[in-house]
Parts: C-alpha cells; sequence; structure tokens
C-alpha cells in the first residue's frame, strides 16, 4: 500500500498536477502493477497525459486540464476487476466522487467512445491514448501475431489495382 501510495504521488509530482485527492493518488498508484497487452499501465497514463499536455498547447487548449485527462483515464483499471463495469465508466465515477471537473469526467468516459464526445478533450484523450498504445516498442507481441500484421499489410497491398507484388518489411 504504502509503494502504491509512492509511485502515485511520484506520478502526481511528475505532471505537475495540484490537488490531487489522496484516494486518486493511491489508485494511480495502483496503476503501476498493472499491465495491459504488457504495457505498464501507470506509465502509459504519464505517456498519455505528456502528449495530451503537448497536443493541447498547439491547439490552444488548457494544458494542465489536458495533463490531468491523461494521467487519469485509465484510473479506472485500478478497481475494475472489483466493481462491475467497464474501465472509463469505473473511472469517471471514481472521477466523479472525488469532486474533479466535469470536462475531465466526461473526457475520461468517453476516452473509448462508451459515451458522445463533447468537446475536444474528448476526442484529443482517444487520440493520445491510441498514440501511446500503438507506438513501436510500447507493447509486446508474440512473433505469431506480428507474422499475422505482416500478412495483413501485404493483403491490404494486394487489393489496390496494378499491385503485382509487395513485401511488408521491418525497418
Amino acid at each position: 500500500e504504502e509503494e502504491a501510495y509512492s509511485a502515485g504521488e511520484r506520478a502526481v509530482l511528475e505532471t505537475g498536477l495540484p490537488g490531487v485527492a489522496p484516494q486518486l493518488v493511491k489508485l494511480l498508484g495502483r496503476l503501476k502493477y498493472r499491465y495491459s497487452f504488457s504495457q505498464n499501465v501507470l506509465q502509459h497514463s504519464l505517456e498519455t497525459a505528456y502528449f495530451m499536455a503537448i497536443i493541447a498547447a498547439e491547439l490552444g487548449l488548457d494544458e494542465n486540464k489536458a495533463r490531468r485527462i491523461g494521467l487519469f483515464h485509465d484510473i479506472g483499471k485500478a478497481v475494475d476487476h472489483e466493481i462491475e463495469g467497464s474501465h472509463a465508466q469505473i473511472g469517471a465515477d471514481i472521477l466523479r466522487k472525488h469532486n474533479e471537473a466535469k470536462d475531465v469526467v466526461q473526457a475520461v468516459a468517453a476516452h473509448h467512445a462508451e459515451v458522445e464526445p463533447v468537446s475536444p478533450y474528448d476526442v484529443l484523450i482517444n487520440a493520445c491514448d491510441t498514440l501511446s498504445a500503438s507506438r513501436p516498442g510500447a507493447r509486446s507481441e508474440t512473433t505469431e501475431l506480428y507474422l499475422k500484421r505482416l500478412e495483413q499489410l501485404e493483403t491490404i497491398a494486394h487489393d489496390f489495382p496494378g499491385v503485382e507484388s509487395c513485401f511488408a518489411l521491418q525497418a
């Protein structure tokens, strides 16, 4: 419990977020011990927070709010094995109970398109979540899955008129 809390504190300090409730810090810390497709969920949340802030700044949006949404977007995964529902909805409910801003709660609920996006943050979190999860090296995959993906790429290329042969290569 102490180590989890400490991990949550480090994440909050790294992102520079003010006023994070102690219970939320604890839940963030629990993400250190969760993996999704071999990607550490706390590291993924930090990375998503950084992507959110960078892109929000370019778009003229509130960087701190974007960073907060990014860090909290998967907080429901800390308890989704204990509570019924999707991690997005569980996370939104947790944040609502801890008086997080309505647009933060909304973006967390919308990050897998389970609820209709209503703000740029709702769309941005979906994109940044995908960026972190799909970047090269983020998630390990078996050789079988990798080869299957290469075959799928070759099949797509073959569907274009005039393509006689193609080869998907790792570079």
